[in-house]
């Protein structure tokens, strides 16, 4: 396990430990309103980012590079900040008027956090751009402990509700990571070629549906639970879902260890493909022998640190568990064909995952509610798994 994934890994249980302690103090429904704008930021976040960072990424990662390019996509990231506030803002009023009443000053705040947190997003990719792998690891763990001494020191002020303190909480933090990066990235910048390299940046290749669609197919099935069931629904399936937060980190370091792969020498690009391989087979074996105990062992913890009311039955939580792993999966089987050249399967099983979950997702909650959209996701995965010719991929 790479120091990448064992930062993340320490984040991940930081991040997790403040959102209990939130959850407890905000309760399932108003949890559930926090849900909501948190999802919505980070979905339309990487709906209308995703692709210049992508493009970013691959120019960073290339040879040779101006140097401008990192002033060029701070300034990308700027007007496209600006854009997810308004967007968020907008559909934040829709669930106000048609889920649950939203304060003018809350509407404020999120409109805030949503520049803010775009604005920190589309920077986490500049450190590892240029090999800064520890000061990235360090950024990532700063940014949780910034959250969490911001949220108790708002929170000791006691004239905020809660959903104002965390989302300011959040804010704060982000600014301090954003001014950290943005520091970095103008001592690289040239500002002879700005201009050039804004163009550049908007020349956004295939790949762009390969990194992106992943992310918004995880956080769309959301979205419809907020607007299709009951309010507290979200605050339950949220809370579980953090819970596997690890799942997530390891599928995608496996994944990221086959990409970067490419740069090195044939022997070391086997080796870590070998490797990488290896730790998503004993992913699979591990959900093949303990999905139900683990389901058990996660309610436990959320009925003694929250209450009975944050449960989930116990199948669906092995089933998310189950889904959680297929998605793994096909991260994987995806990113091989790319590191094989393989393109034009990259290319279809992105956007056949997005069509179908955007189809199945929302038909699947009506009629059949919560299972519904698990059943709806791991149909999709397993649908494209298959059009991947899972037999063929090694």
């Amino acid at each position: 396990m790479n120091q990448m994934t064992i930062g993340r890994l320490l984040s991940s249980g930081l991040a997790l430990s403040l959102a209990l302690i939130y959850s407890g103090l905000l309760g399932v429904e108003k949890r559930s309103v926090l849900s909501f704008v948190l999802v919505t930021s980070l979905l339309i976040t990487l709906i209308v980012v995703s692709s210049f960072s992508t493009r970013y990424k691959k120019i960073a990662l290339g040879s040779p590079i101006t140097d401008s390019i990192h002033g060029a996509y701070l300034i990308w990231c700027s007007i496209l900040s600006l854009l997810v506030g308004v967007i968020v803002l907008l559909v934040s009023l829709l669930y106000s008027s048609v889920i649950a009443n939203l304060a003018p000053n809350l509407l404020l705040v999120i409109f805030i956090y949503s520049i803010v947190s775009t604005f920190s997003f589309s920077l986490q990719d500049f450190l590892p751009a240029l090999g800064r792998f520890k000061t990235a690891i360090l950024s990532d763990l700063s940014l949780v402990i910034f959250q969490l001494v911001s949220f108790v020191f708002i929170f000791s002020i006691d004239q905020l509700s809660i959903i104002v303190t965390v989302l300011l909480s959040l804010i704060f933090s982000y600014v301090i990571h954003i001014f950290s990066i943005a520091s970095i990235i103008l001592f690289h910048r040239k500002p002879l070629n700005i201009l050039s390299d804004l163009r550049r940046l908007t020349r956004v290749k295939r790949l762009f549906f390969v990194s992106s669609t992943i992310h918004i197919v995880d956080r769309i099935d959301k979205v419809f639970i907020a607007f299709l069931l009951p309010l507290a629904t979200l605050a339950q399936f949220t809370t579980m879902a953090a819970f596997f937060a690890p799942v997530k980190i390891i599928t995608e370091s496996a994944t990221r260890q086959l990409y970067f792969s490419k740069t090195t020498s044939e022997t070391e690009q086997k080796v870590r493909t070998h490797s990488a391989f290896n730790s998503l087979l004993l992913l699979v074996a591990f959900t093949l022998i303990t999905p139900y105990i683990l389901a058990k062992l996660v309610n436990f913890f959320i009925a003694s640190l929250l209450g009975n009311e944050w449960l989930l039955p116990t199948y669906l939580v092995a089933l998310y568990f189950i889904n959680e792993v297929i998605r793994g999966l096909y991260l994987y089987l995806t990113n091989y064909r790319i590191t094989e050249n393989k393109y034009q399967y990259s290319r279809k099983a992105p956007i056949s995952l997005l069509i179908l979950s955007i189809v199945l997702v929302p038909i699947s909650v009506l009629h059949f509610g919560l299972i519904g959209a698990l059943i709806a996701m791991i149909t999709s995965y397993g649908l494209v798994l298959t059009g991947l010719k899972f037999a063929h991929a090694f």
